[in-house]
């Protein structure tokens, strides 16, 4: 029996999801909030990502899909921009 020159044993993966943030503006300021995947929401995505891959369970093929909060940088506020900073300068064009 011949056998192709490459063969896949097994897939193994690991998908990460962010929150769902949800952002509306409350009295004048941007609100976000975060909320967990819902468990229809991570199985549908586990059969997207199934699909993506090539998934075969009777291969051993192994997909784990979680919820995880990405951590986010703290951004300061900064000052409008003057007009000094908006005005081209020689050179730039």
């Amino acid at each position: 029996m011949i056998e192709p020159a490459g063969s896949i044993r097994r897939l193994t993966a690991a998908v990460l999801l962010d929150d769902v943030i949800e952002r509306k503006q409350e009295k004048g300021k941007w609100v976000e909030t975060h909320h967990k995947r819902t468990p229809e929401e991570l199985k549908t995505i586990s059969e997207l990502a199934q699909a993506a891959i090539g998934f075969n369970s009777a291969r051993g093929d192994v997909i784990s899909v979680q919820n995880l909060a990405f951590e986010r940088p703290v951004v300061a506020d900064l000052p409008p921009i003057t007009f000094a900073e908006k005005r081209p300068r020689k050179g730039d064009q």
